[in-house]
């Protein structure tokens, strides 16, 4: 299964699959009415693009869990703070 690794394409592929989430359950629009949708606000041109963008399990980066870095001087870092 394709994954996406760029941070625009993971959050573009979270926007679709929210946004078919708020169509399908809260709208009760039909399956291909939801896929016309999607491709109209989206712009995208195939409807194979949109099945496969649902179909893709895609974890959102503020999910993560925070990475510490371990330091010579015996502290640790995490991400947040390893610029401040």
């Amino acid at each position: 299964m394709h994954q996406p690794k760029r941070p625009v394409t993971i959050r573009k592929y979270l926007a679709i699959q929210k946004r078919h989430k708020y169509l399908y359950d809260v709208k009760r629009l039909r399956t291909d009415d939801v896929i016309k949708q999607l491709m109209k606000e989206f712009f995208i041109a195939d409807q194979a693009t949109i099945y496969r963008i649902l179909a893709t399990p895609v974890s959102d980066p503020a999910d993560e869990p925070v990475t510490e870095i371990p330091l010579k001087n015996g502290g640790k870092a995490t991400v947040q703070n390893m610029f401040e």
